[in-house]
């Protein structure tokens, strides 16, 4: 007999995914959405960190070894650079894997399906809350439902219908990304630096997989979304100053991060992943806190049912991920102000960093999440 619970999971990134696999494998009726025909690709650095490959190996998921491998990151400002290296920790590895997401998201959500849950392609436009349960809205049809998982992305509108996002107090960011064929990149590394002295963002550059180098810029807004400008012009010099040229048209997509204005859950509602505003506002990643996420959101409901997993969520959330978020952002938000400042200060580290190995360690860890 099927479960008589019913979850619907709006999107099929790796927090969306992780939850209805969680999900389908404990018995529920789940019902996975997405506006994207899959596989699909999406404007992200395609590095697979520690931490989602951690979050991955606990629920049995090893990426192949023919992805390569990523390890250090190198840090760099006013000419300066610094190898922050990869490092084990108690409760990762020292190194991610640099998937694409035309293939890793296509991973995730057919492992979803494999667990049992059902596929539907379409636009959510709105949910609301039901005397038992809720209702979702897709185009001319309506799902019903026990719970529901917002994992929509930065620009939720699942989280926006149901009250779980302010956009007025939102950290926001922006990232443009290109590839480079048989580029000239080194192996086994991130470049990170400083665009342009006295603007609130950085640029990357790493080798993936056949040579084809991921590189990329994003930026800072802070709540104004409407401050994003000349960000292709911005992505052009950074190329040029790295004498690299992109093989195609560049892809954008915006980062909610420091879980500034988002609420995690709200009545029969739980968000998850970049919806909940989990990116890290010191270096954009967030698929590992998505991983985490989407599959804590599916075990808290297996648990506790869909009427007492939101306040258990709310809590672990606000224990688990807000102490390090706050600060990051705090972090975030100096660069916006005093982008002079910041610039001084990331020479500074840059310079500590190039003459310190302990330094380097520690800093990496900490602007790279990796530290509880």
């Amino acid at each position: 007999m099927a479960h008589p619970l019913h979850a619907v999971v709006v999107g099929a990134g790796p927090a969306g995914s992780s939850a209805a696999s969680v999900l389908a494998a404990g018995g529920w009726r789940v019902t996975l959405v997405d506006r994207a025909r899959f596989p699909r690709d999406k404007a992200c650095g395609d590095v697979v960190g520690p931490a989602a490959i951690a979050e991955l190996a606990r629920r049995g998921v090893t990426l192949e070894a023919s992805w390569p491998r990523i390890a250090d990151i190198v840090i760099g400002a006013g000419g300066r650079s610094a190898v922050l290296p990869g490092t084990p920790g108690v409760a990762h590895p020292g190194e991610g894997r640099v998937v694409p997401r035309l293939v890793f998201d296509e991973l995730l959500r057919s492992r979803a399906l494999d667990a049992g849950a059902r596929w539907r392609e379409g636009r959510v436009e709105a949910v609301r809350y039901g005397s038992d349960g809720v209702v979702v809205r897709l185009g001319d049809d309506e799902l019903r439902a026990a719970v529901v998982v917002a994992a929509d992305g930065a620009l939720s509108q699942v989280a926006r219908s149901a009250g779980l996002r302010d956009d007025s107090v939102a950290l926001w960011g922006f990232a443009l990304r290109c590839y480079v064929d048989d580029a000239e990149v080194a192996e086994d590394r991130v470049d990170l630096f400083r665009t342009e002295p006295g603007v609130a963002s950085y640029g990357w550059v790493f080798r993936g997989p056949r040579g084809v180098a991921n590189v990329g810029v994003g930026v800072g807004v802070g709540s104004a979304r409407s401050r994003v400008r000349d960000l292709r012009a911005l992505l052009e010099r950074y190329l040029n100053a790295r004498g690299l040229r992109p093989s195609g048209a560049p892809l954008g997509g915006w980062l909610r991060m420091g879980a500034r204005g988002t609420v995690a859950a709200r009545g029969r509602v739980l968000a998850a992943g970049d919806a909940a505003g989990l990116v890290n506002p010191l270096q954009g990643e967030g698929i590992g806190a998505a991983i985490a996420s989407g599959a804590r959101v599916g075990e808290l409901l297996l648990e506790l049912g869909p009427t007492r997993a939101g306040a258990a969520w709310r809590g672990e959330f606000a224990e688990r991920w807000l102490p390090f978020l706050r600060g990051a952002a705090l972090v975030h938000e100096v660069a916006l102000r005093a982008p002079r400042l910041t610039d001084w200060a990331v020479a500074r580290v840059v310079s500590l960093s190039a003459r310190s190995q302990a330094v380097a360690r520690g800093f990496g860890a900490w602007a790279n999440g990796l530290v509880r």
